[in-house]
């Protein structure tokens, strides 16, 4: 007769707690790269800043992960280059979102790395 035990974090449940709590930490960590980013960009791209706009830009939970917005300024449309105004003037806008997106997109592996290895650790453990 051959008897074979199962243990381990796959087996006790741990394994369920360290997946679940990467699926908590890597978007929020993917969420404040991006407000980084973001106002990396603007304070390169506004030469007289007030600081009533970059203080509105944020992280906001939403359903499935994490939002960085501007709450909803008025004049943030303006800004990012996507309103109607943007049209009608020569200012295009700074693209301070997009490029964010960009930049995010581009490094997510990167910048869950850590994520993934405490993930692995507990795992392992």
């Amino acid at each position: 007769m051959v008897a074979v035990i199962c243990t381990g974090p796959l087996f006790d449940g741990r394994g369920q707690a360290a997946v679940a709590r990467f699926c908590q930490d890597a978007p929020r960590t993917v969420a404040h790269a991006s407000l980084v980013q973001v106002q990396t960009n603007l304070n390169e791209s506004i030469l007289h800043p007030t600081p009533y706009y970059e203080t509105q830009v944020n992280i906001h939970p939403v359903a499935g992960g994490q939002q960085v917005d501007d709450r909803g300024v008025i004049y943030g449309h303006w800004l990012e280059g996507t309103g109607s105004r943007n049209r009608t003037t020569r200012f295009r806008g700074y693209w301070s979102f997009r490029r964010a997106y960009d930049y995010t997109q581009r490094h997510v592996v990167r910048l869950i790395e850590r994520d993934v290895r405490a993930m692995i650790a507990r795992l392992n453990g």
